[in-house]
């Protein structure tokens, strides 16, 4: 057998062998992964969504099982009202609360003017939770209701990344 392919078959072909085999990040249920510089899961996405006065976009049933961080950014690319749009997260038992117009505790964030923002709820505990971009009077910013659909159009992504 000729030097060169004896090589090939006692190294280079157990190597490569070893190497394919190494274990990739794999998912599990929940979404995280084996990967120890995987950390952060995506709990909410939208692109171009256009939400008028008077309504709310929400997710919910999001499952938190290790104390974290929720952070994301909103990129308001049409906003002509004076009062702030809010992203707002809550347990899901707070979100009954609002939906219901009931008073709720929540972490929040205000934006004002077009533009990128980013946010960030710290110390979030293991629980379920919704998570809410609002434009109604539910939150802590009072609409106007003057007439004119002071509606929003953004981008908006969120993740959860346990500490």
């Amino acid at each position: 057998m000729p030097r060169g392919a004896l090589l090939l078959l006692s190294v280079i072909l157990p190597l490569l062998i070893f190497l394919g085999g190494c274990p990739a990040p794999v998912p599990d249920s929940s979404g995280w992964t084996n990967d120890s510089f995987s950390y952060s899961r995506l709990i909410a996405y939208c692109e171009d969504k256009a939400l008028d006065e008077d309504y709310y976009l929400y997710w919910d049933n999001i499952s938190i099982d290790k104390i974290g961080r929720v952070y994301g950014y909103i990129n308001l690319t049409h906003w002509d009202g004076d009062y702030g749009l809010e992203i707002l997260l809550m347990t899901m038992d707070g979100f009954a609360a609002y939906d219901s117009g009931e008073s709720f505790s929540a972490w929040h964030r205000s934006v004002y003017t077009e533009g990128y923002y980013s946010f960030e709820f710290t110390n979030v505990t293991p629980g379920n939770y919704a998570l809410v971009v609002d434009n109604t009077n539910r939150g802590w910013e009072a609409t106007d209701f003057d007439g004119i659909n002071d509606y929003a159009v953004f981008d908006f992504e969120a993740y959860f990344e346990p500490y």
